[in-house]
């Protein structure tokens, strides 16, 4: 949305980015068997 409409993210778009990368951390550093 940033490059389309010039809107620059608000604090909660980063919270919601640094939500979904600890997320997808968890996910893929968690031990699989």
């Amino acid at each position: 949305m940033w490059l389309i409409k010039g809107q620059r993210p608000d604090q909660w778009d980063v919270i919601g980015v640094v939500i979904i990368l600890i997320g997808n951390g968890i996910i893929v550093f968690s031990p699989h068997k």
